[in-house]
């Protein structure tokens, strides 16, 4: 049985893609599961787990496996004719707001290979939940300049906020309102002493216009690029997390090993299955 899980988009999705072939292969441990890394440079910053993650250990799918799915390995694609000699080895998660679970994940025909396309979030990889720690381990040792962060973020009582615009301003997403981060910060008033907001977004002129009634706040800048990755780093290293309906900042809060951290999250994200711990968990 062999199961290959498609890398693309971005971190997040990447991200979130990889801990999904780590589920299954925690599901059907005789299966061999292998990645389809078809992450294109001009979307985002291209494929980065390896980059970012040294812990991880991908196992591609060979070209003869790719065309035994119909894949065209030069455009990196599924064809149509391919999808048609596939069959039932093809499951593709629809993109919607909430990601839902695709329930045919939980049934395979052992006796069949599959080739799974999507973003596979929000699936419950509680079981694995400490291995997916170890294994997205950030590299930070040549990234000294966010030093003087890391230390200020862990001094105080610490809250990240990230907001995402950008592309998905752009292309018509869904949004996190002004509203869902205004009562978000209601409650962490109330929640947490003397609380200290990290605002991390790729739109910054827009969060000092919208946090500019918060005096105790700092405005995290200067990682783009192929560095944006450490805004994850530093939102993990945060006590609390006022997230977005990003799978950028999802990860971020997931990865927080803060005990009593307390996440807020906006409700667009609640489908029927999900790795997180129950405790702290706030949905607004």
């Amino acid at each position: 049985m062999t199961l290959v899980v498609k890398i693309s988009s971005g971190l997040g999705n990447q991200m979130s893609q990889y801990a999904f072939g780590q589920m299954l292969k925690h599901i059907y441990p005789e299966a061999d599961v292998r990645y389809h890394i078809a992450c294109e440079r001009q979307i985002h910053n291209g494929y980065e787990l390896a980059r970012i993650f040294p812990n991880i250990e991908i196992d591609e799918a060979s070209k003869a496996e790719l065309r035994s799915f119909g894949i065209i390995e030069r455009c990196r694609r599924l064809s149509k004719i391919g999808r048609l000699i596939m069959k039932h080895k093809y499951i593709r998660q629809e993109y919607t707001t909430c990601y839902p679970v695709d329930e045919r994940v939980w049934h395979l025909d052992i006796k069949r290979d599959y080739y799974f396309q999507g973003t596979w979030h929000n699936y419950d990889y509680s079981d694995i939940l400490p291995r997916l720690r170890e294994l997205f381990m950030f590299d930070i040792s040549d990234n000294t300049a966010i030093d003087s962060w890391v230390e200020k973020i862990r001094k105080d009582n610490s809250i990240a906020i990230h907001i995402r615009r950008g592309d998905f301003v752009k292309l018509g997403y869904a949004i996190c309102t002004d509203d869902y981060y205004k009562r978000a910060i209601a409650m962490i008033e109330v929640k947490v002493s003397n609380p200290h907001y990290f605002i991390f977004s790729d739109d910054t002129e827009y969060a000092k216009e919208l946090f500019c009634f918060i005096e105790n706040k700092d405005i995290v800048t200067g990682n783009i690029g192929e560095k944006s990755y450490l805004d994850m780093y530093l939102m993990t290293q945060c006590k609390h997390n006022i997230i977005a309906n990003s799978t950028f900042s999802y990860w971020a809060a997931l990865l927080n090993e803060n005990e009593g951290k307390i996440i807020i999250r906006p409700k667009m994200q609640t489908p029927e299955r999900e790795s997180w711990e129950t405790k702290g968990i706030i949905k607004i």
